[in-house]
Protein backbone atom coordinates (compact mmCIF):
# COMPACT_ATOMS: atom_id res chain seq x y z
CA UNK A 1 0.00 0.00 0.00
CA UNK A 2 2.97 2.66 1.07
CA UNK A 3 4.66 1.73 -2.63
CA UNK A 4 1.21 2.70 -4.14
CA UNK A 5 0.72 5.63 -2.32
CA UNK A 6 3.87 6.91 -3.47
CA UNK A 7 3.32 6.32 -6.91
CA UNK A 8 -0.04 7.98 -6.85
CA UNK A 9 1.09 10.99 -4.86
CA UNK A 10 3.97 11.18 -7.39
CA UNK A 11 1.61 11.22 -10.35
CA UNK A 12 -0.09 14.04 -8.54
CA UNK A 13 2.57 16.08 -7.75
CA UNK A 14 3.94 16.43 -11.37
CA UNK A 15 0.66 16.38 -13.14
CA UNK A 16 -0.30 19.97 -10.69
CA UNK A 17 2.67 21.16 -10.97
CA UNK A 18 3.73 20.29 -14.76
CA UNK A 19 6.81 19.53 -13.74
CA UNK A 20 9.29 16.69 -12.17
CA UNK A 21 10.48 17.72 -8.41
CA UNK A 22 13.31 19.74 -8.01
CA UNK A 23 14.91 17.36 -5.02
CA UNK A 24 13.94 13.99 -3.02
CA UNK A 25 13.46 16.40 -0.30
CA UNK A 26 11.42 19.04 -1.70
CA UNK A 27 8.81 15.90 -3.34
CA UNK A 28 8.96 14.41 0.21
CA UNK A 29 8.08 17.59 2.11
CA UNK A 30 5.26 18.79 -0.01
CA UNK A 31 4.05 15.33 0.19
CA UNK A 32 4.24 14.48 3.86
CA UNK A 33 5.98 11.10 3.07
CA UNK A 34 8.57 10.00 5.50
CA UNK A 35 12.04 9.69 4.06
CA UNK A 36 12.57 6.47 5.85
CA UNK A 37 9.49 5.00 4.32
CA UNK A 38 10.41 6.53 0.68
CA UNK A 39 14.23 4.86 1.35
CA UNK A 40 12.64 1.54 2.02
CA UNK A 41 10.74 1.33 -1.62
CA UNK A 42 12.79 3.66 -3.95
CA UNK A 43 16.36 4.53 -4.08
CA UNK A 44 15.34 7.84 -6.09
CA UNK A 45 13.15 9.41 -8.08
CA UNK A 46 13.63 8.31 -11.23
CA UNK A 47 12.96 4.82 -9.63
CA UNK A 48 9.31 5.66 -8.94
CA UNK A 49 9.16 7.57 -12.31
CA UNK A 50 10.45 4.27 -13.95
CA UNK A 51 8.08 1.88 -11.52
CA UNK A 52 5.59 3.80 -12.51
CA UNK A 53 6.06 3.38 -16.29
CA UNK A 54 6.55 -0.61 -15.92
CA UNK A 55 2.88 -0.48 -14.18
CA UNK A 56 1.27 0.56 -16.92
CA UNK A 57 3.39 -1.54 -19.29
CA UNK A 58 2.74 -5.20 -17.37
CA UNK A 59 -1.05 -3.87 -16.76
CA UNK A 60 -1.04 -3.94 -20.76
CA UNK A 61 0.71 -7.13 -21.08
CA UNK A 62 -2.35 -8.36 -18.60
CA UNK A 63 -5.15 -6.98 -20.46
CA UNK A 64 -3.72 -8.52 -23.67
CA UNK A 65 -3.00 -11.91 -22.17
CA UNK A 66 -6.94 -11.93 -20.77
CA UNK A 67 -8.43 -11.68 -24.39
CA UNK A 68 -8.43 -15.30 -25.55
CA UNK A 69 -8.32 -14.29 -28.95
CA UNK A 70 -5.31 -12.83 -28.62
CA UNK A 71 -2.76 -16.00 -28.81
CA UNK A 72 -4.66 -16.10 -32.13
CA UNK A 73 -3.45 -13.40 -33.71
CA UNK A 74 -0.34 -13.39 -36.05
CA UNK A 75 2.73 -11.57 -34.73
CA UNK A 76 2.20 -8.22 -36.72
CA UNK A 77 -1.39 -8.36 -34.78
CA UNK A 78 -0.08 -8.98 -31.19
CA UNK A 79 2.47 -5.37 -31.87
CA UNK A 80 -0.21 -3.87 -33.05
CA UNK A 81 -2.29 -5.02 -29.66
CA UNK A 82 0.17 -3.43 -27.81
CA UNK A 83 0.47 -0.32 -29.37
CA UNK A 84 -2.99 0.34 -29.44
CA UNK A 85 -3.61 -0.98 -25.29
CA UNK A 86 -0.58 0.68 -24.13
CA UNK A 87 -1.79 3.92 -25.64
CA UNK A 88 -5.37 3.44 -24.58
CA UNK A 89 -3.47 2.54 -20.84
CA UNK A 90 -1.59 6.03 -20.95
CA UNK A 91 -4.24 8.44 -22.54
CA UNK A 92 -5.48 10.10 -18.82
CA UNK A 93 -1.75 10.71 -18.12
CA UNK A 94 -0.80 12.88 -21.04
CA UNK A 95 0.70 15.72 -18.89
CA UNK A 96 3.03 13.33 -16.63
CA UNK A 97 3.88 11.42 -19.71
CA UNK A 98 5.38 14.65 -21.34
CA UNK A 99 7.01 16.06 -18.29
CA UNK A 100 8.70 12.71 -18.00
CA UNK A 101 9.99 11.93 -21.26
CA UNK A 102 11.58 14.65 -21.65
CA UNK A 103 13.93 15.43 -23.02
CA UNK A 104 12.99 12.57 -25.12
CA UNK A 105 13.22 13.67 -28.96
CA UNK A 106 12.72 12.79 -32.41
CA UNK A 107 16.79 12.07 -32.20
CA UNK A 108 16.21 10.78 -29.14
CA UNK A 109 13.82 8.28 -28.07
CA UNK A 110 15.33 6.87 -24.78
CA UNK A 111 14.95 7.78 -21.32
CA UNK A 112 16.31 6.45 -18.29
CA UNK A 113 12.43 6.84 -17.42
CA UNK A 114 11.72 4.09 -19.74
CA UNK A 115 14.44 1.44 -18.58
CA UNK A 116 11.58 -1.31 -16.76
CA UNK A 117 9.59 -0.74 -19.93
CA UNK A 118 12.32 -1.49 -22.19
CA UNK A 119 13.50 -4.43 -20.45
CA UNK A 120 10.04 -5.74 -19.95
CA UNK A 121 9.43 -4.90 -24.00
CA UNK A 122 12.47 -6.92 -24.74
CA UNK A 123 11.54 -10.02 -23.04
CA UNK A 124 8.23 -10.15 -24.19
CA UNK A 125 9.27 -9.12 -27.69
CA UNK A 126 12.47 -11.54 -27.99
CA UNK A 127 9.56 -14.67 -27.75
CA UNK A 128 7.21 -13.39 -30.74
CA UNK A 129 10.65 -12.63 -33.03
CA UNK A 130 11.20 -16.29 -32.74
CA UNK A 131 7.81 -17.58 -33.17
CA UNK A 132 7.04 -15.40 -36.08
CA UNK A 133 10.81 -16.90 -37.99
CA UNK A 134 9.01 -20.68 -37.03
CA UNK A 135 6.04 -19.35 -38.65
CA UNK A 136 7.76 -17.63 -41.37
CA UNK A 137 6.24 -14.42 -40.71
CA UNK A 138 9.83 -13.06 -39.78
CA UNK A 139 12.80 -13.81 -41.94
CA UNK A 140 16.17 -14.47 -40.09
CA UNK A 141 18.62 -13.31 -41.29
CA UNK A 142 22.63 -13.75 -40.40
CA UNK A 143 23.93 -10.59 -37.92
CA UNK A 144 20.50 -8.97 -37.70
CA UNK A 145 18.09 -11.15 -36.58
CA UNK A 146 19.73 -10.35 -32.74
CA UNK A 147 18.78 -6.60 -33.38
CA UNK A 148 14.99 -6.95 -34.47
CA UNK A 149 13.83 -6.11 -30.71
CA UNK A 150 16.38 -3.56 -31.02
CA UNK A 151 13.99 -2.29 -34.33
CA UNK A 152 10.86 -3.14 -32.58
CA UNK A 153 11.43 -1.14 -29.41
CA UNK A 154 12.36 2.29 -31.26
CA UNK A 155 9.11 1.72 -33.27
CA UNK A 156 7.53 1.28 -29.77
CA UNK A 157 8.78 4.13 -28.16
CA UNK A 158 8.22 6.20 -31.55
CA UNK A 159 4.70 5.61 -30.91
CA UNK A 160 4.91 6.81 -27.30
CA UNK A 161 6.78 10.06 -27.87
CA UNK A 162 3.88 10.92 -31.33
CA UNK A 163 1.37 10.03 -28.84
CA UNK A 164 2.68 12.49 -26.00
CA UNK A 165 2.47 15.65 -28.38
CA UNK A 166 -0.79 14.47 -30.54
CA UNK A 167 -3.28 16.84 -30.64
CA UNK A 168 -5.68 15.71 -32.76
CA UNK A 169 -9.42 14.27 -32.07
CA UNK A 170 -9.81 11.02 -30.27
CA UNK A 171 -5.72 11.14 -31.10
CA UNK A 172 -6.58 10.09 -34.84
CA UNK A 173 -3.50 10.36 -35.70
CA UNK A 174 -1.43 8.38 -33.38
CA UNK A 175 -3.50 5.51 -34.60
CA UNK A 176 -2.67 5.85 -38.42
CA UNK A 177 1.22 6.42 -37.07
CA UNK A 178 0.96 3.12 -35.20
CA UNK A 179 -0.61 1.28 -38.05
CA UNK A 180 1.93 2.52 -40.64
CA UNK A 181 5.00 2.13 -38.16
CA UNK A 182 4.14 -1.25 -37.20
CA UNK A 183 3.63 -2.23 -40.72
CA UNK A 184 6.17 -0.75 -42.15
CA UNK A 185 8.83 -2.26 -39.31
CA UNK A 186 6.75 -5.87 -40.31
CA UNK A 187 7.55 -4.90 -44.24
CA UNK A 188 11.01 -4.91 -43.10
CA UNK A 189 11.19 -8.17 -41.01
CA UNK A 190 9.25 -9.77 -43.62
CA UNK A 191 10.85 -11.47 -46.92
CA UNK A 192 10.77 -8.82 -49.30
CA UNK A 193 12.80 -7.82 -52.39
CA UNK A 194 16.49 -7.43 -50.86
CA UNK A 195 16.23 -10.68 -49.39
CA UNK A 196 15.06 -12.07 -52.88
CA UNK A 197 17.78 -10.38 -54.83
CA UNK A 198 20.46 -11.64 -52.59
CA UNK A 199 18.97 -15.03 -53.06
CA UNK A 200 19.54 -14.87 -56.47
CA UNK A 201 22.88 -13.17 -56.87
CA UNK A 202 23.92 -16.02 -53.94
CA UNK A 203 22.18 -18.63 -56.70
CA UNK A 204 24.69 -17.19 -59.67
CA UNK A 205 27.58 -17.09 -57.43
CA UNK A 206 27.50 -20.78 -56.45
CA UNK A 207 26.38 -21.52 -60.08
CA UNK A 208 28.90 -20.23 -61.91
Amino acid sequence: MEIYAIKNQYINYVNIKNRRPVTEYGFLKDTNIDEKVFKSHFSSLLAVEQAIWADWFNDTLEVLYADSVFEEYSIREKILALNYTFVEKIKAQQTFVQVTLQPMSMFRVDTDTLDDVKLNFNDFVVGLVQMGIHVGEIIERPFLTDHYRKFLWLQFALVIRFWANDSSENYEKTDAFIEKSVNFAFDLLARNVADAAFDFIKFLWQSR
